[in-house]
C-alpha cells in the first residue's frame, strides 16, 4: 500500500515524538554549546520557546474549529500551512533548525489534507 503524504508526514511526527526521550534533536547542541551563526544569548533561546507555544496555541485554535464548527477544511488547512510556514522559519533563524525543518515539512504537507479527521490527527501531534 503506497502512503499518503499526509500519513509519511504523521508516520514520522510518531518518530520524532518517541525518539526524542532517547535521542534528543540536533539543535540541541546549538543551545549549549553556541558557535557561529547560533551563537546567540539564552533570551534570544527564550524567544524562540515563547514563538513555538504561540504556534502551538494557534494550531491547537484551529484543531478546536475543525472539530466543533464548520469552518470549511480548505481555511483550516491554509492557516495551518501558513502558521507553521511562519513558525518553522522564524525559530530556524534562532537555530532551533530542526524544528524549524519539521515546521516547513508541515506546511507543505498541508495542500494534502484531503479530510477533517487527517487534519485533527496531524494538529493533535503537533500539540504534543
Amino acid at each position: 500500500m503506497n502512503m499518503t503524504e499526509v500519513e509519511k508526514l504523521l508516520e514520522k511526527l510518531e518518530k520524532r515524538i518517541e525518539d526524542i526521550w532517547h535521542k534528543p534533536p540536533k539543535e540541541i547542541d546549538n543551545i549549549r554549546n553556541p558557535m557561529g551563526v547560533y551563537a546567540h544569548s539564552f533570551p534570544m533561546i527564550n524567544y524562540a520557546f515563547h514563538a513555538l507555544l504561540a504556534a502551538s496555541s494557534e494550531i491547537f485554535r484551529l484543531k478546536n474549529h475543525a472539530i466543533k464548527s464548520d469552518v470549511a477544511l480548505e481555511t483550516l488547512t491554509l492557516l495551518a500551512k501558513e502558521t507553521c510556514k511562519y513558525y518553522g522559519d522564524f525559530v530556524a533563524v534562532y537555530g532551533l533548525t530542526d524544528t524549524g525543518e519539521l515546521l516547513n515539512s508541515v506546511s507543505s504537507t498541508m495542500v494534502h489534507v484531503k479530510k477533517r479527521e487527517e487534519y485533527i490527527e496531524l494538529a493533535d501531534k503537533l500539540c504534543v
